[in-house]
């Protein structure tokens, strides 16, 4: 993740907007972030982790996150970071909060947004959070990229699971997690273990002894249907030559009925053959004449019903040419007169004309008389808008004069915002101060009630240490004396034991001259017991004095140094209230009167009212006049156009009246215009119908006069063919009659009816040559045969005879030949069942060994073994990689090394090489080896995701090494400018400003909130 950009508003110390542009700082590689404690360094931290995982180091939602992180001055927060992930895209996340309007202590949810630039423009996308874009959680974010206060030895210090935890996560170490993997491939193949077993054991009769007699068998039955079926052939060969005989018999007699059958027609066949003679002769010699006959005869017919029809229609033309010759009569002397009716329409249309020009002649003249009115109106209105024009103008310049300097009021006014400004820091600094001094005061009342004798006040930790002191010893002395008694009273029970005379089990003496008494010996283990328990209590409450002094203590030193801060804040407020005081120079104003300015600014925005509204009057008023000219100016124009107008429709009326031939000018005038549009119309119809009629009807001549000749024509035409038909169809009749005398043939009737018959000569042709042909082979067939059978004799017994027989046998042969099948399907099964037994053991072997295998990889992959043995060897390499720079930095005195339960020990050469724990080294030697495995873990990601560049974000640390430490950990860090990283450092340490080339000095402001300049804009 290299960052772009980052912009914050309304966070922690942020009050208003400050933009980091990280272009300038990552060009160095190295850059710092310095300032003073709690300057608002790290909350530039804290607002990345926010923007891109929702979550921030100091504060989670049970402590009323959204509250606590926006600014107190401040109603509005906003994190805008953009930045390019090692895929090389840029990505954006946004978040937005605003405070509620009316209750300040309530903060609605914050809005979050996130965005990835695609050609230029950000699209949105659906990720809440950055982890699936980085592949880091936020726990493993803040250790491996940026690291706030106090998490920097984090990694060191984790245990074991923690520490495999964050391997696994960062390093994507799911992939070797392969238990449930396993688990199933395991089950599967315990299925399929358990279904081969299933399966084998339907084999379990099946031997290669029963399958070797199944193959003697089938050899002893195949020898012995072998002899059978030798036999079955010559059965079959015997009954095959009495079938032959059989065949030939019927043959024979089949032929002698085929042939006397064809025999018997053969007469029929004869008379057939004579009538196509005749046939074929009337078709010769008589068939066209009779064609011929037949259609002269109808064309004479048709021919002789033309004739009468041209004879109607030459009649019926001839009535109608005479109708139209007497009508065009009548029509040619009404066409003689269409000129005079043509003028009479002419003159109409002019009276038509001079009456429409004389009533616009008086429209004309009317409008001029009421032209002149609008003129002399318009003229009055433009002379009223000129005198209000110089009305107006007199009123705005006076109000003008009258509106004061709006410049130096805004100035006074910012002047007096300026000073309540002051005023209320300095009374909330004057009521934090007394606030701090009541808080003050309290706990010192608190402190004496803890402690009321003053005396103890002066040295407190010295006597309480001396009181503990004291009766830490007399505890230790309790302790011994409890011990002795206790010896004691173990004594006693043997005490119980002693009986005069009898032997001490102890010492083996007769004689007991001083018993010891157990009861003085209890009593006083009971008084060392309550005087413990005593000094126990008291000693507890000795030391929660301490705490609670302790604590007291250190809460009255914070107050006071607030109080002293505050102090501080408003004396120098107060300074600022004088000068700002001084800063007053406008006489004309009283500096404790801000209402006074307030009533001016009021004055200023009545009198620029008055002015717009004078200046809107102005403005209307012009429009007035402008409008009161134009219309002026329009009607005089109209009515000099209405005049011309009227002049040349006078014109133009003398010309048509001089245009009128037969109506005069009066009767003209004594008209109406819609009348003699009537007539118009009228006449203009009459004379279209004479012209139209007289066209149609030289028409309607031309072409009756035109058809009467064509009939003519064709009557003629009809006549001489209908004589010429007679003539050949006469001809026709004679040379019929004669070819009748000439034939066999009595009459032409006898001819027409054999011809009606209409033989297809070339069918029955075939017929008679297939008939006589089939006769010729039905004789030549019946002679072979009688040939073939001479001397043969058949018997059907015999046949009959024979076929049971071979019937008989050739179903003795077919069981035979069905056990042969069944035998050989039995021993072809068993073959296959030896052989799919063979595979089946062989999948089993492989599914056993299989099984064994699995279980070995599951308890290899159990309680994921296998990824805390692939986190171990990433911790060694990490380890390995650290110590590069570890080794240097301690001068070559330590090592890290990884032990066998994957902690962190160190190898110390300055005693001998030996190890002991990470646990004991200093502060110093802690933060060496932690930058050294973050700087590790942080190339392992890079690494990892193939990434050109990475960024690394280290938040103090430094404050802990000495001089000489300090720096071989700067030069260190400027080493990795040729790894190509870029590492940016968090520190209110003044000597790393001096190695560093660019960095960013972050300021808190008392007024303004945080405040962010890079070194190069000083």
């Amino acid at each position: 993740m290299i960052p772009i950009r980052l912009t914050i508003k309304g966070l922690f110390s942020y009050q208003n907007e400050q933009t980091i542009y990280f272009d300038r700082l990552i060009e160095g590689q190295l850059f710092g972030i310095f300032g003073s404690v709690g300057s608002g360094k790290s909350s530039i931290l804290e607002a990345i982790a926010f923007a891109l995982y929702g979550e921030t180091e100091r504060l989670n939602n049970r402590d009323d996150r959204n509250y606590n992180m926006m600014n107190l001055k401040s109603d509005e927060l906003f994190i805008d970071f953009v930045f390019s992930n090692f895929d090389e895209k840029r990505y954006r996340f946004m978040v937005r909060g605003k405070r509620h309007g009316k209750k300040f202590e309530k903060v609605n949810t914050f809005e979050r947004t996130a965005y990835i630039d695609i050609d230029g423009s950000w699209q949105p996308i659906m990720e809440s959070t950055a982890e699936h874009i980085l592949g880091l959680s936020y726990d493993n974010f803040r250790r491996t990229i940026i690291i706030p206060q106090g998490k920097f030895q984090e990694f060191l210090q984790l245990t074991d699971k923690a520490r495999t935890d964050m391997l696994k996560d960062i390093f994507q170490l799911d992939k070797y997690e392969f238990f449930q993997q396993t688990s199933s491939l395991e089950r599967k193949n315990n299925e399929s273990l358990q279904l081969l077993k299933g399966r084998l054991a339907f084999f379990d009769n099946v031997t290669k002894e029963y399958e070797q007699s199944l193959e003697q068998q089938l050899l002893a039955l195949k020898n012995e249907l072998n002899a059978r079926k030798v036999e079955l052939i010559q059965r079959e060969t015997k009954i095959q030559e009495l079938t032959t005989q059989k065949k030939l018999f019927g043959e024979l007699k089949e032929a002698e009925e085929l042939h006397a059958t064809l025999t018997g027609k053969s007469a029929d066949y004869a008379l057939l053959k004579n009538r196509i003679a005749d046939y074929e002769y009337c078709e010769r010699y008589f068939k066209p004449d009779l064609l011929r006959l037949d259609e002269l005869e109808i064309g004479i017919k048709k021919r002789e019903e033309s004739l009468v029809d041209y004879q109607q229609k030459l009649k019926i033309s001839d009535t109608k040419l005479m109708e139209l010759q007497q009508e065009h009569a009548t029509v040619t002397l009404k066409y003689s007169k269409l000129d005079e009716i043509k003028q009479k329409v002419d003159d109409y249309r002019v009276g038509v004309s001079i009456l429409e020009l004389k009533e616009a002649i008086t429209r004309l003249k009317e409008r001029i008389s009421k032209g002149k009115n609008f003129v002399e109106d318009a003229q009055k209105a433009k002379i009223q808008c000129e005198k209000n024009a110089v009305k107006l103008k007199e009123n705005l310049h006076q109000k003008r004069l009258e509106k004061p300097d709006i410049t130096q009021l805004n100035e006074i006014k910012n002047w007096f915002r300026e000073k309540e400004n002051h005023v209320k820091n300095l009374s909330h600094y004057s009521s934090s101060v007394n606030d701090l001094t009541e808080e003050i005061n309290k706990v010192g009342e608190q402190i004496n009630q803890l402690l009321p004798d003053s005396s103890e006040k002066q040295d407190f930790k010295t006597s309480s240490a001396l009181k503990s002191k004291n009766i830490e010893s007399r505890l230790d002395e309790l302790n011994n004396e409890m011990s002795h008694v206790q010896l004691q009273m173990k004594l006693g029970d043997f005490v119980a034991a002693l009986h005069r005379g009898e032997a001490c089990p102890l010492c083996g003496s007769a004689e007991h001259p001083t018993i010891l008494a157990i009861d003085d010996v209890k009593n006083h283990h009971e008084n060392l017991r309550e005087e413990e328990g005593r000094l126990r209590i008291e000693l507890k409450r000795i030391q929660e004095v301490e705490r609670i002094y302790e604590l007291l203590n250190v809460q009255r030193s914070d107050l006071i140094k607030r109080k002293d801060e505050l102090s501080a804040r408003y004396e120098e407020e107060d300074k600022l209230l004088k000068e700002h005081l001084n800063k007053f120079t406008w006489n004309k104003y009283d500096r404790e009167n801000a209402e006074e300015i307030e009533v001016s600014l009021k004055d200023y925005k009545e009198i620029e009212k008055e002015i717009t509204s004078i200046e809107n009057e102005i403005n209307t008023n012009e429009i007035a006049l402008k409008k009161a000219e134009m219309e002026r100016d329009n009607f005089d124009n109209a009515i000099k156009k209405i005049v011309a107008e009227e002049q040349s429709k006078s014109g133009a009326l003398e010309v048509l009246i001089k245009q009128l031939k037969l109506i005069t000018i009066d009767a003209i005038y004594s008209g109406h215009i819609e009348e003699f549009k009537t007539f118009i119309e009228e006449l203009s119809t009459e004379s279209d119908q004479i012209l139209s009629r007289y066209d149609v009807l030289q028409q309607q001549l031309q072409e009756h006069q035109q058809v009467k000749t064509v009939l003519e024509t064709r009557l003629n035409a009809v006549i001489d063919n209908l004589e010429a038909e007679r003539e050949r169809l006469l001809f026709v009749k004679v040379k019929l009659n004669d070819a009748i005398t000439a034939s066999k043939f009595s009459d032409i009737n006898e001819v027409i009816s054999l011809l009606s018959l209409n033989i297809s000569l070339g069918e029955v042709r075939k017929e008679l040559e297939y008939f006589f042909q089939q006769l010729f082979n039905a004789e030549t067939q019946l002679n072979k045969i009688r040939e073939q059978a001479a001397g043969k004799y058949f018997d059907e017994d015999t046949l009959a005879e024979e076929e049971r027989l071979y019937a008989d046998f050739k179903e003795k042969v077919q069981h035979e030949q069905d056990d042969y099948v069944k035998l050989k399907a039995e021993h072809d099964r068993q073959i296959g069942y030896l052989v799919e037994k063979e595979k089946l053991q062989q999948e089993l072997n492989k599914t056993e060994e299989r099984a064994t295998n699995l279980n070995t990889m599951k308890n290899l992959f159990k309680g994921s073994g296998f990824v805390s043995y692939i986190s171990s060897v990433y911790l060694q390499q990490l380890c390995d990689a650290a110590n590069k720079r570890f080794y240097k930095l301690t001068q070559q005195q330590l090592k890290l090394e990884v032990t066998d339960k994957n902690e962190f020990q160190v190898r110390d050469y300055l005693n001998d090489g030996k190890s002991r724990l990470a646990k004991t080294l200093s502060g110093g030697q802690t933060f060496q080896a932690s930058l050294s495995l973050a700087l590790a873990l942080a190339e392992s990601i890079q690494q990892q995701n193939k990434a050109k560049q990475n960024f690394f974000f280290l938040d103090e640390g430094f404050g802990s090494l000495d001089k000489d430490a300090l720096i071989v950990a700067f030069d260190t860090l400027k080493s990795l400018r040729k790894e190509n990283r870029i590492v940016g450092i968090i520190s209110h340490v003044e000597e790393l400003q001096q190695e560093i080339d660019v960095f960013l000095k972050v300021r808190n402001d008392v007024l303004l909130g945080t405040q962010v300049k890079g070194n190069w804009e000083y």
